[in-house]
């Protein structure tokens, strides 16, 4: 798990939200997994690429493969939210889930 990952777990608990599966293999067929799943059908991916020069730092092989996933999960149901790190650190990402779930 990366730290990103690390603090929004600890973000979940301090705000006394549902408890997530980590790391939850969601498709029949494929290896994929989320970051953050609740039963309720919502899901969580953090995604901890930096800045360069105004763009992502990944490249784009990594972005279809990360864009094929996440439309597979939109197919099944699941909705998924994406946070970059700094969502996760000024809080925006865990404000966001606690609405969800208030």
């Amino acid at each position: 798990m990366s730290q990103l990952e690390e603090t929004f777990a600890f973000q979940i608990k301090g705000y006394g939200l549902p408890e997530p599966i980590r790391e939850h293999k969601f498709h029949p067929q494929r290896k994929w997994r989320l970051d953050f799943y609740w039963e309720n059908g919502w899901a969580v991916e953090i995604q901890g690429g930096g800045w360069v020069r105004g763009g992502h730092n990944r490249n784009a092989d990594s972005m279809w493969k990360d864009y094929e996933k996440l439309n597979a999960a939109q197919e099944l149901g699941i909705k998924v939210l994406q946070f970059t790190g700094k969502q996760v650190k000024d809080g925006t990402a865990i404000t966001q889930i606690e609405r969800i779930f208030k």
